[in-house]
């Protein structure tokens, strides 16, 4: 699957996601055997911890459809950075996307500047020059310049994933799920999109 028709896919199905049609696919007895003997991936996402905002669910996909690697305020620290190579590298996964959201907890404790624990001042400290750089104490619109900013980040610090978007093998796109919607905005310019599907691909 080439990255127009993996596009397409996800965009069909958070179009499904968001009318309530969801079809659950692959996720039957076949499926897991198959995946038994080896796993492809069609993309990976870079996510929030929130409950909220589960990937396989919002782009309606199934088992063995998406590498997922979450942290709070997606942050893409060296064990999510490894796993990121490793879908990259092992499984030849040709797209990252980095899935920020609405209302995100970690954001707002970055623009608020409410630390409770030293590892939570480590997380927002991470997330501060996202909060910088955009120059708003909006909290969506800094996780939209966080997201943005991740992406750029991920090839800076692997030579793996920048090699893999030198040769064209790999794409990385921020994207925004908002929360009240379940829309996912892809936040740079996508060039295909689904049938008849303007709302999720803004």
């Amino acid at each position: 699957m080439d990255i127009h028709a993996i596009l397409r896919d996800l965009k069909q199905g958070n179009r499904r996601f968001m009318e309530g049609a969801l079809r659950h696919p692959r996720q039957d007895e076949a499926t897991r055997m198959r995946l038994a003997r080896g796993q492809s991936p069609k993309a990976v996402v870079l996510g929030c911890a929130d409950s909220r905002v589960p990937p396989e669910v919002v782009f309606d996909q199934g088992v063995g459809d998406l590498f997922v690697v979450r942290s709070a305020g997606n942050i893409p620290d060296t064990y999510a950075l490894a796993g990121i190579e490793y879908a990259v590298l092992a499984l030849q996964t040709p797209l990252v996307i980095v899935l920020g959201h609405t209302q995100c907890g970690a954001v707002q404790a970055a623009v608020q500047g409410n630390v409770l624990t030293p590892a939570l001042e480590a997380l927002v400290d991470a997330i501060q020059p996202s909060v910088e750089a955009a120059e708003t104490d909006s909290v969506d619109e800094v996780v939209m310049v966080h997201a943005r900013r991740v992406v750029a980040e991920l090839p800076a610090r692997s030579e793996a994933i920048a090699q893999a978007v030198a040769d064209g093998r790999l794409h990385i796109l921020p994207a925004l799920y908002h929360l009240g919607t379940g829309v996912v905005e892809w936040l740079d310019e996508v060039q295909v999109s689904a049938p008849d599907d303007e709302v999720a691909a803004k």
